[in-house]
């Protein structure tokens, strides 16, 4: 054994640097809660009454998500104001993950009969829609999540009546729907 393998101490050299320094960066970041779910997407959808001999699938209506990571919302609406035109939305379900596989399995699976959905999805890495999901699922009680939701009150908020009524993609659900069926906007 050199003197220089002798003398190198075990408690130090330990490789941690790009891992602190990751987590540095991702927690410094500032994200609320309106950074998530009132600022990007945002489609709504009347699941019982989508015909795709009609209108578009649910599929078509949430392709802009293939693909893409991070941490989404179903929401209906509480109450309206007519003062102010606002709405006052509440979060039944809040997930992670690839969002359009994951939210199609949703609305099968649990979203209730006759209840407008209204989708929002907020894109960012998986380790942070992680994080954020459970901090939500641990903050705020979700009536449709069943595991890890320890929260207590409920998540909601105020969109105005452009977000409810349009969202955020109207426009290519707009082209989607003249390219399925260009009879129609000749």
């Amino acid at each position: 054994m050199s003197d220089s393998e002798y003398l190198e101490c075990e408690c130090e050299g330990l490789g941690h640097e790009k891992f602190n320094s990751i987590l540095s960066i991702e927690l410094r970041k500032n994200i609320t809660v309106s950074d998530v779910f009132d600022r990007d997407y945002c489609v709504m959808l009347s699941v019982d009454l989508i015909d795709e001999d009609e209108g578009l699938s649910v599929h078509e209506h949430l392709t802009d998500l293939k693909g893409k990571m991070g941490v989404y919302g179903l929401w209906i609406e509480l109450t309206e104001c007519y003062d102010h035109d606002m709405h006052r939305m509440l979060c039944l379900y809040v997930g992670k993950g690839f969002a359009l596989g994951r939210i199609k399995k949703h609305i099968t699976e649990r979203w209730p009969e006759q209840e407008l959905l209204y989708v929002t999805f907020y894109e960012c890495e998986n380790r942070i829609a992680k994080y954020i999901e459970q901090l939500l699922l641990d903050k705020y009680d979700f009536p449709l999540n069943t595991g890890e939701n320890s929260g207590e009150g409920f998540l909601a908020t105020v969109w105005d009546d452009d977000r409810y009524s349009n969202g955020t993609h109207l426009h290519e659900l707009s082209d989607r729907l003249a390219k399925k069926f260009p009879e129609r906007f000749q």
